[in-house]
């Protein structure tokens, strides 16, 4: 690798930078090559250091800048630096990065550009509160992203449950944070993928999971032969259905009873 570090050829420079077996040593001296791409492929590599990180996180292109706030080992420093950059693609690797902390990920979320506001709220670190911020804004991609994730609150997903975008509902309807109340006004949606998504849900309680049994979906009907939370008698029910698939589903929930069971295997 060492010598084909030294090759004539950009491109070579730019598979050997790329490589996960490049070492540091190597990856510093392409740090220094005059191609931007062989630069930037040394700022995403996994064996860069951060000490070559920060060097490259002043490059002038703005691509190499990019791969650097992308990389798992740039420090949280650079990243904050990094987060003023005034290309946004920049900003938005930054809030894309699992090093970047909840404190900058708030300054973030203020941005002008809708794809950094997103990146924000699919991040894991990203605080309750930022994302409750987030759950205000006009996007419905960032909405989305906000719905999905494990840090925001039953409250603000009480909120966002009442989006006009069927995809948020359904982001709602999935989060392991909605609560049996939410759920229960999700289950009475129009969109049968929400529907669906309630059914799937942990938190679902059995007497709406009895309500969506009678669904004319039959996604919707297997999704609460699938709950664990469905009760014998529901599953009992569903064990009528026309559709295999959903009997299918009975068959395997453990709270389907011997009696439920021995009628199944009639068909």
């Amino acid at each position: 690798m060492a010598k084909l570090a030294q090759d004539d050829v950009w491109d070579v420079r730019y598979v050997v930078a790329k490589n996960a077996n490049t070492t540091a040593e190597t990856l510093a001296k392409l740090a220094q090559d005059d191609v931007w791409n062989v630069r930037s492929a040394v700022a995403g590599n996994a064996n860069t250091t951060a000490e070559i990180l920060a060097k490259l996180a002043q490059d002038d292109v703005w691509n190499v800048r990019s791969a650097v706030a992308g990389n798992a080992n740039t420090t949280v420093e650079i990243l904050a630096k990094l987060a003023q950059d005034d290309v946004w693609r920049v900003r938005c690797d930054v809030a894309r990065n699992a090093n970047t902390t909840a404190e900058i990920l708030a300054k973030l979320a203020q941005d002008d550009v809708w794809d950094v506001r997103y990146a924000v709220a699919k991040n894991a670190n990203t605080t309750a509160e930022t994302l409750a911020k987030l759950a205000q804004d006009d996007n419905c991609d960032v909405l989305y992203a906000v719905a999905e994730n494990a840090n925001t609150t039953a409250e603000t997903l009480a909120k966002l449950a009442q989006d006009d975008d069927c995809d948020v509902r359904c982001a709602v309807a999935e989060n392991a944070n909605t609560t049996a109340e939410i759920l229960a006004k999700l289950a009475q949606d129009d969109n049968c993928d929400v529907l669906y998504a309630v059914a799937e849900n942990a938190n679902t309680t059995a007497e709406t999971l009895a309500k969506l049994a009678q669904n004319d979906d039959c996604d919707v009907r297997c999704a609460v032969a699938e709950n664990a939370n469905t009760t014998a008698e529901t599953l009992a029910k569903l064990a009528q259905d026309d559709v295999l698939d959903v009997r299918y589903a009975v068959a395997k929930n453990a709270n389907t009873t011997a009696e439920t069971l021995a009628k199944l295997a009639q068909y």
